[in-house]
């Protein structure tokens, strides 16, 4: 046994590098060439962990494994430098994951997913 490893489906996944693009639809009042057809440059936009209609925040690691193996969380939590494993708790007022945004530009965002920051933003935005 491993003390410090991920399950399997979480070491698999960090192997990943991962790219977001934003999804261009037409829009009828604009030329599709035209700057403004999607995004103007230099412009971006904030994601967050999307909520349910109860306003409870979705959790983020909801397919994290916690068994007598394998602890997911607190491991992820010690690599992102969270002390207390409670603070990624959705349920818990102040918690990791508000205030935490992922910024997107017309470009899109290429993730390496075993980079601990690449991995926070994946999970934001899945």
């Amino acid at each position: 046994m491993e003390t410090n490893a991920y399950s399997k489906k979480i070491r698999d996944l960090r192997k990943k590098k991962v790219t977001v693009r934003p999804i261009r639809r037409k829009g009828g009042w604009v030329p599709e060439s035209h700057d403004s057809s999607f995004m103007n440059d230099g412009a971006t936009m904030g994601i967050v962990v999307p909520i349910t209609h109860g306003n409870v925040i979705i959790d983020p690691l909801y397919d994290f494994v916690k068994d007598d193996e394998y602890d997911d969380k607190k491991k992820f939590a010690a690599e992102v430098g969270i002390d207390d494993e409670s603070k990624l708790n959705v349920h818990v007022k102040k918690n990791y994951w508000i205030g935490n945004t992922v910024s997107l530009d017309k470009n899109g965002l290429t993730l390496d997913l075993s980079n601990p920051i690449d991995f926070v933003k994946y999970l934001i935005l899945r």
